[in-house]
């Protein structure tokens, strides 16, 4: 390729001046006349000039050609040499620009790569620190299905409790049963005083079947709060899989900005929706991971609730313990002087 200001003309014009003046036209005597050029530049036009020149000499030794038809013929070559140097000039100056602008190109997708390599990073840490809270979310969940576990085995003991007493108070009510059936032939008096202590002994037991039935509405509330921590806790479990399925999707998306990144001169526009897409989803994790720890915080307020309420409820139930003790220790004494009175009986109707 001719370098820029020296092409065929000149080194035609160059090799006739030297062989006018009657020496061999070669590359170095040409270089030197022209004072530019390289060898490997002079030395192809150069060996065109001689081939044309001897096809010359053997058209002109064949064929007598006019004058002029010889100048138009070295006009016309020079002039197809110039356009042929001046073509190739501009294609040199395409191709220059081609490359800055390539590489131009090339310069911007890796700072996009860059970016989008730090932005992935950042990703990344966010998502460890996601799964950090989600770790920490379930030990808390895991916390508080034992406290629930706990809760519901207590309930089923004062459960057991209340009907151990419900059947005491059935084989009182029977006892009082027999000793009024027992004693109606007893004289008025002694009728009299046992209706007394029967309307007592009825007062209390209306007193305990009242504190029986709060004890009762006590349980339906503990009950209630139960089942209501209960739905809290499934409520919970679905958030939770919520959370996961996000977590899922998150690490998907992450996995495809990953893929896209590889492709990024070909579908760079296509991994910043999907990124912002992606960031977009993560904020709403975020969002719901905050919702979900703060509606586990009130799960254990309302779990500390219904415990101070079960230890209200255990204090009335050793209460009302205490005074069963005492009216079965006062039906005790009742059955002595019911004995005492029989026998005082048996030793009058044997007088």
């Amino acid at each position: 390729m001719a370098r820029i200001g020296v092409n065929y003309v000149d080194v035609s014009t160059a090799a006739k001046q030297i062989q006018d003046s009657n020496e061999e036209p070669t590359v170095d005597r040409v270089r030197a006349l022209l004072g530019t050029g390289s060898k490997s530049t002079i030395g192809p036009l150069l060996k065109k000039w001689k081939s044309q020149k001897d096809e010359k000499s053997s058209i002109l030794s064949g064929e007598s050609l006019d004058d002029e038809i010889i100048l138009a013929a070295k006009q016309l070559s020079s002039r197809i040499n110039a356009l042929a140097d001046e073509r190739i000039m501009q294609s040199q100056a395409e191709v220059q620009s081609i490359k800055e602008n390539c590489s131009k190109q090339i310069a911007d997708a890796q700072l996009e790569i860059n970016d989008l390599t730090v932005k992935n990073t950042q990703l990344k840490t966010e998502t460890a620190k996601l799964e950090a809270d989600n770790a920490h979310l379930n030990s808390e969940l895991t916390i508080n299905n034992l406290t629930n576990t706990k809760l519901a085995l207590t309930v089923d003991q004062k459960t057991q409790e209340i009907e151990q007493l419900k059947n005491e108070i059935i084989e009182l009510k029977q006892e009082k049963r027999d000793v009024r059936e027992h004693f109606e032939h007893f004289q008025e008096q002694t009728a009299l005083d046992r209706n007394q202590e029967r309307e007592q002994f009825r007062g209390q037991i209306n007193n305990y079947d009242h504190q029986l039935s709060e004890l009762k509405n006590a349980m339906a509330k503990v009950v209630f709060e139960n089942t209501k921590m209960q739905d809290s806790q499934v409520f919970l479990n679905k958030e939770m899989m919520v959370i996961k399925l996000e977590n899922q999707n998150l690490s998907e998306h992450k996995a495809m900005l990953i893929q896209k990144s590889n492709q990024f001169e070909s579908d760079f526009k296509q991994i910043n929706s999907d990124f912002t897409s992606t960031r977009a989803e993560h904020n709403q994790c975020n969002i719901d991971l905050v919702k979900a720890v703060s509606e586990a915080q009130n799960e254990r307020n309302q779990l500390g609730v219904a415990q101070k309420e079960n230890t209200k409820l255990e204090q009335k139930i050793m209460t009302l313990t205490q005074r069963i003790d005492q009216l079965i220790e006062k039906n005790i004494v009742a059955q002595q002087e019911s004995s005492k009175l029989e026998w005082q009986i048996q030793q009058a109707t044997k007088k």
